[in-house]
């Protein structure tokens, strides 16, 4: 066995996890405020908003991801144990 263990993200994971949070974050910029239209890509700053809540949004999935694998690995130990 080898003792020491590593979390492994591969690259496709993370972009699947952009992909999703970009999809997600322009769901939302085209339902805000009931305009249902992509009017809001002709201003910058609501590109940086967009920037910003796609990052957000990776990271929690990225937690969530890192909290997953932290969980099943104690359960593994655990399960060794009894």
């Amino acid at each position: 066995m080898n003792p020491t263990h590593h979390f492994y993200l591969s690259d496709k994971a993370v972009v699947n996890m952009l992909i999703i949070a970009s999809v997600i974050t322009a769901f939302l910029f085209f339902i805000d405020e009931r305009a249902f239209n992509f009017n809001w890509m002709l201003n910058f700053g609501n590109w940086i908003l967009f920037v910003i809540y796609v990052l957000v949004l990776t990271f929690i999935q990225l937690l969530i991801w890192f909290t997953q694998r932290i969980f099943s690995k104690v359960f593994s130990i655990a399960k060794k144990d009894h």
